[in-house]
């Protein structure tokens, strides 16, 4: 039998390399600066060739720099969609603070077996803020659009899919 958490697929972030004009004018002045520098320490003469060379290279190495990071930050972000995916969960510093609630909290539910993904908002359409853990507590608030909203001991609230859960016998 699958799990929801397997069949559920998150739309992965596209990389779009940007030509930016604050990297060019950046690199820009990388090359003439690495120009002025070759022409100090009399390395070469700044010729046209020197000049346009270093130029160019200035431009190339900024926007490539830009580029490779955001590419990185892509992949990295389109891999934790796929542990998600594959009930791997989030690292634990995704999780809200600690935050106490009074003395009203009464837990009503519990996570099942395979853990569910939690949203902010009643919205499930974009990746989930943070995947719950097996056995966690929670009391229901409310219900909106499919999911409902719940809440930790802890103050933590959130919106997970009701059939995630199960009936707390405590």
């Amino acid at each position: 039998m699958a799990t929801a958490a397997a069949s559920t697929h998150f739309p992965r972030i596209r990389f779009r390399p940007r030509l930016s004009f604050g990297a060019v004018l950046g690199g820009l002045a990388l090359g003439l600066g690495v120009t002025i520098l070759l022409q100090q320490f009399s390395v070469t003469y700044p010729s046209l060739a020197v000049v346009l060379g270093c130029a160019i290279g200035g431009i190339v190495v900024s926007l490539l720099s830009g580029n490779i990071g955001r590419l990185l930050a892509t992949r990295r972000f389109n891999a934790q969609l796929v542990a998600i995916e594959r009930g791997g969960g989030v690292r634990s510093e995704a999780v809200a603070p600690r935050v106490e609630v009074g003395g009203g909290w009464r837990a009503t539910h519990v996570v099942a077996s395979d853990g569910t993904p939690a949203w902010g908002t009643a919205d499930n359409s974009g990746p989930p803020d943070v995947m719950l853990q097996q056995g966690v507590q929670l009391e229901l608030v409310d219900e909106e659009n499919g999911l409902v909203e719940v809440r930790a001991h802890t103050g933590w609230s959130g919106w997970v899919p009701l059939e995630r859960l199960t009936d707390y016998r405590g």
